[in-house]
Order: structure tokens, then sequence, then C-alpha cells
């Protein structure tokens, strides 16, 4: 009779422990200010740092844990099917042959040329102005990161030869204030980005701004991706559920434009907000 009052006292605490137990997903998080900020005063108010809050505040049947690992981690751990997640995927073939990518939930201005305000000028003040043609305009050098993807502009950034750009192992801030300091005229930069790294290391700062480029869309859109397998389909499902809610709200604007200081960052996402909120999948 004890036996049996064991073995059922048993059989009930594993089923009250499978209950309670919640799938974990690992966020990968990077320390990128402003778009995401681990350290310092500012700590949890940058972009993405919102939106992986919302995300797991509302999903509550997961357990979440968020680690610091580079990019190549990253990939390589999905490509694994390992149970991880990841907020800042740009949407491209490759990668949807290894991961579950969910619909767009954000969306924001791709690199652009940074430059000081008076060497724009110098440009006639364009709204875009075209890359190719900057790289061969010998009155401008510029200075961009050695090993880093800068997504569509990777095809002209290597194909071109004979430019006036040049590649050094150097953090983004370093090319921000060189330009300030006159070193240097341009780099390739999200507006985003630069307008912080501006206010952060420059003595005199509101001297930099940001031309589009003619090359490239006016905005791009933001993904998760998953690993390509049920779990990470599930997962991704959950996350559409969510922002397909979310972002069709007024407020959600509000995160969208977290940390935009960059005026024409600012128009252009105020003019586009509304047909992105009703747009379900892009």
């Amino acid at each position: 009779m004890v036996s049996k009052f064991i073995s059922c006292l048993i059989s009930l605490m594993v089923f009250f422990s499978c209950a309670d137990a919640r799938d974990t997903i690992t966020w990968l998080v990077v320390d990128w200010p402003p778009f995401m900020i681990l350290e310092g005063e500012q700590k949890g108010e940058g972009l993405f740092d919102k939106v992986l809050a919302l995300a797991q505040k509302n999903m509550p049947q997961y357990e979440h844990v968020n680690v610091k690992m580079n990019w190549t981690r990253f990939w390589t751990d999905v490509a694994e099917g390992q149970h991880v997640c990841n907020i800042f995927a740009i949407k491209t073939i490759e990668r949807e042959k290894i991961t579950e990518i969910s619909e767009s939930y954000i969306y924001f201005v791709p690199n652009a040329i940074i430059m000081k305000k008076t060497t724009i000028e110098k440009l006639g003040n364009p709204k875009s102005y075209s890359l190719i043609e900057l790289l061969k305009d010998n009155r401008f050098h510029g200075m961009i990161e050695t090993t880093r993807s800068y997504s569509e502009l990777d095809s002209i950034l290597k194909n071109l030869t004979a430019t006036n750009l040049v590649r050094k192992a150097a953090p983004p801030q370093s090319y921000i204030r060189m330009i300030a300091e006159d070193r240097i005229d341009y780099t390739l930069e999200y507006p985003k980005i630069a307008a912080y790294l501006d206010q952060e290391n420059n003595p005199l700062p509101n001297q930099l701004s940001s031309v589009a480029i003619k090359e490239l869309p006016a905005y791009t859109y933001g993904y998760t991706a998953c690993p390509k397998n049920e779990w990470g389909k599930q997962v991704v499902e959950d996350w559409n559920q969510i922002f397909r809610q979310l972002k069709s709200t007024p407020e959600y604007f509000q995160v969208i434009s977290t940390g935009v200081t960059d005026e024409r960052e600012l128009n252009l996402l105020r003019e586009n907000f509304e047909y992105f909120r009703a747009v379900q999948v892009i």
C-alpha cells in the first residue's frame, strides 16, 4: 500500500513538474548603441532592448535567457538547430535556407553616407546620392570597417577597385570622430548610430548629418530568425501573432522611433508608418 502511494506521489510530481516546465529561448543580445545598450546609464533603453522586452513580456509560455554573443556564433548555433533566436535579422535567400524568418516587425533607415553638413553642401544638399559616384570623386576621402558587412552595398564595395575609400580595423566611433576632425570626409553607417556616436564622442556635436544612398531603398525591414525546425517555427508563429497586434497601434511608433535624432530619418519613419501598420507580411 505504501509502495503504491509513493509510486502515485512520484507520478504526480513528475506530471506537475512537466506542466510547470517552460521551454527556453536563448536570445542573442549585442552591445550596439543605440540599437541595443547593455551597459552604462542608458542600459536597456535601446530600440531593440524595448522590442525584446515587449516580446518576452508577451510570450510568458517560454523562459527567456539573453546571451551576449557575436554574429558568427549565432549563425553557427542556429544552423545546428539550437534553441537560439535573433531579433536583428535581415532577410536573405541564404538565411531563409537555415532559419525560420518572422514577418517584418520593424522598419528603419538603412546605411547612409555620413558627412559633415558643410561637406553635404558641396554635393548640393541632395536627398540621395549615388555611392558609386561618390567613390569615384577625388574631392572626398572615406573610411569604413575592414570586415563588416554592409548588406546590399557589399557588391558595390567589392567590385569597385580604384576608389577614394579605404577599410581599416577600427570601431565606428573612430570614423565619426575623424569626420568631425576633418581627417576624413565620410563613412557609411546607420544614421541612428552615427547621430548617437556624434553626441557621445565629439566635443562639438551636431556638425554631422546623413545622405541617403541612391542604390538602396528608402528603408529596410527587420525580422526575427530562429532555427529551421518545428521548435523554431512555433516560436516564430508566436512572435508573429504578438507583433501583428503591437505594430497596428499608434503607440508602436514610439518604439520604432526610439533614439532617432536624425531629422531625415524621423520624417521618413513618420511618412511610412501607416503603410507599415497595415501590412502583415513583408
